[in-house]
């Protein structure tokens, strides 16, 4: 019984040690790009139609360093599984399914992003919409070509030229691998305004952008959301399992301390006449505490050896469901082997050193 448990109770610290070390992983990851200190308000109305006149007032405040619109958040690109083709390929190559938005100037600035080839969007050179698009790495990887920028492509019947190649960012959640990504320029598109700002002033600055929109707005109720936000959620099942297993691990801790803890008893009060002829004899107190629970630490060394490998297989599974995942360490294992171990030292120690340190006598008398 008192193995079953701590088999149990050694499966579910583990897990909730490699859930932990999953979800900071995932909080930690470099994703591409900078979420933080980002702030998104949806496009509606004039804040649409005058886009470019609200990003100047804006800008007029030092503390926000720049702005950004997009057809989407970045969570939250489309996928398109259509045709893209470019110069060069040939029909027989296999179909590209890749995602898709659109975006606006220091688009690629406001969320520092890397290009790796080419330029971003700019406004020193206007173009028509949806004529220049950039790629993704993931992108240029599939087109097979050593620099694809300045290549007319076709996807689904949108017509550009590659102008750029932006180094992979996470836009989805780390279950899924980046995939291959097209951003192209539509202002008719544009739904989401981005906004950085300083860390400084938050609040001053929150009241400002407010300020801004309600001056092309009135009446109209001001939302906005912190993009950080927004990636939280999509591990909100990780977070909540995280905090599920912490219970779980916390209560089986308890029931196995509470059968170590009668079986100890148990165990003592049997040998109680045997301590005390060994006391008489001249055993110490350490040697009759290691007596009493020698057979114990057995119990849990034998639960580890249960519970890891089982541990391994379900964690191990988990973890397949992620593309970006942390590792498992022996470290994890050996760590939820000691701290079982030193609980059931703890809940076992006290009827040990109370057989151990007890007057023989009392054990003695009838004998």
């Amino acid at each position: 019984m008192v193995v079953t448990q701590f088999v149990i109770a050694i499966g579910l610290i583990v897990c909730t040690l490699i859930i932990y070390n999953q979800y900071n992983y995932m909080q930690n990851i470099n994703l591409g790009f900078d979420k933080e200190h980002i702030v998104y308000i949806k496009l509606n109305g004039n804040l649409k139609e005058k886009y470019q006149a609200v990003k100047n007032d804006l800008l007029q405040d030092a503390h926000i360093v720049n702005v950004a619109a997009s057809s989407r958040i970045l969570t939250n690109a489309i996928d398109w599984g259509g045709d893209f083709y470019w110069e060069g390929k040939e029909e027989k190559e296999e179909r590209l399914s890749f995602s898709y938005s659109t975006v606006g100037y220091d688009f690629i600035e406001t969320f520092k992003m890397e290009m790796v080839q080419g330029r971003s969007f700019s406004q020193d050179i206007p173009r028509k919409p949806n004529e220049e698009i950039i790629i993704n790495e993931a992108a240029a990887r599939f087109m097979n070509v050593e620099s694809p920028v300045g290549l007319a492509t076709n996807a689904n019947n949108v017509k550009g030229t590659i102008i750029g190649v932006v180094k992979n960012y996470n836009f989805q959640s780390l279950h899924n691998e980046i995939r291959p990504l097209v951003l192209t320029f539509d202002p008719e598109n544009f739904q989401f305004m981005h906004i950085r700002i300083h860390p400084d002033n938050i609040h001053d600055t929150i009241r400002h952008i407010e300020k801004v929109c309600r001056t092309f707005e009135p009446g109209v109720p001001f939302d906005y959301h912190f993009l950080d936000e927004a990636f939280e959620i999509l591990y909100k099942s990780e977070e909540q399992m995280s905090r599920l297993f912490n219970c779980l691990a916390v209560f089986a801790i308890f029931i196995a301390c509470l059968g170590l803890f009668g079986l100890s008893l148990f165990i003592a009060e049997s040998r109680f006449r045997e301590i005390g002829i060994r006391k008489v004899l001249g055993a110490s107190v350490p040697s009759l505490i290691e007596l009493v629970s020698r057979e114990f630490v057995v119990l849990v060394i034998l639960a580890n050896i249960i519970a890891w490998p089982v541990a391994y297989y379900v964690m191990n599974r988990w973890l397949q469901n992620f593309a970006y995942r942390t590792s498992l360490s022996a470290g994890t294992f050996l760590l939820s082997g000691f701290l079982a171990f030193i609980v059931s030292l703890i809940t076992v120690s006290f009827q040990s050193i109370k057989a151990a340190t007890a007057n023989p006598v009392d054990s003695l008398r009838y004998e």
